[in-house]
């Protein structure tokens, strides 16, 4: 009972010690860190949200380095988020994605060259 009557007393009279903000909120620091890589992390997606050039006028791309047994329903869940597919053609460890708009084919084209697909690492280029 007196324990409790000095923690409200300590609260009501507002008074504070060296360790107050880490006893409030022991994650305070940890909160900061998130909220740091979160900024980055969008400022990042923004950079590589830029729309297509001008003078790009593509719509298909070639992805090599397929694992082994990656169906054509896994890359579709890959590569969808970037835009609308128009088709795929997948053999083994290599697929040509089309794209409906250029912009959606500069999107995955930029953000899918190098992504870990279990052991392998895409490999994404143009379709001239």
């Amino acid at each position: 009972m007196e324990l409790a009557l000095n923690l409200n007393l300590y609260k009501d009279t507002g008074a504070s010690n060296e360790n107050s903000s880490l006893e409030d909120n022991p994650f305070k620091d940890f909160e900061r860190e998130i909220t740091s890589i979160e900024t980055i992390l969008v400022q990042s997606l923004k950079e590589h949200q830029m729309n297509a050039p001008a003078n790009f006028d593509y719509t298909k791309i070639s992805v090599a380095n397929i694992p082994s047994g990656t169906s054509q329903e896994t890359l579709t869940g890959l590569f969808n988020p970037f835009g609308l597919i128009a088709s795929i053609e997948l053999n083994k460890h290599h697929a040509v994605i089309e794209y409906e708009e250029t912009t959606d084919c500069w999107h995955a084209l930029q953000n899918m060259n190098g992504f870990a697909v279990g052991d392998e690492f895409l490999v994404v280029e143009l379709v001239k």
